[in-house]
């Protein structure tokens, strides 16, 4: 599987900590890291997983996996954010 990855920019920052922040108040991740998940068409649904700078190709592969398996995804974007971002609030 082709990982669709681009690193986040400043212009990121605001819409992707409250994804964070509401993904580590329900416990909600796919294997540990938070995510978006709009409905995109009656299909299913377009998976966004945040990950940290730094994070293997196989994590993220396995968190893509398991959203595979508990959703319906029609497709995947990875957003690579700075470790700060994942700070708790």
């Amino acid at each position: 599987m082709k990982l669709n990855k681009s690193t986040a920019s400043v212009n990121d920052v605001n819409r992707v900590r409250r994804a964070i922040t509401f993904c580590q108040k329900h416990e909600l991740n796919f294997n540990g890291f938070p995510f978006d998940d709009p409905l995109v068409s009656s299909a299913g649904i377009g998976l966004e997983l945040y990950v940290p700078q730094g994070t293997e190709d196989h994590e993220i592969l396995e968190g893509i996996r398991q959203a595979k398996y508990e959703r319906d995804v029609v497709s995947h974007a990875v957003l690579v954010c700075p470790p700060a971002w994942f700070a708790e609030n």
